[in-house]
């Protein structure tokens, strides 16, 4: 694993969502993300662009989810 995803030294607590613009499909799994990190703290709207920010290190939910983890 990149040492970047280590939640021990990195940290990670927002999401951005973005429908895609053509030649690229952009990145909407909302209902994914909610799946596997729970109801985020906030959500901001700005453009087309949703962020939605925990008030958790979301490296550390991908690293329980890891078979490595």
């Amino acid at each position: 694993m990149a040492s970047w995803f280590d939640p021990a030294s990195s940290s990670a607590d927002f999401l951005v969502l973005f429908p895609g613009i053509d030649g690229f499909p952009g990145f909407t799994g909302r209902a994914q993300a909610l799946a596997t990190f729970g109801e985020p703290a906030r959500v901001y709207h700005v453009g087309r662009y949703t962020i939605l920010y925990w008030h958790k290190n979301l490296l550390a939910e991908l690293h329980r989810l890891t078979p490595a983890g």
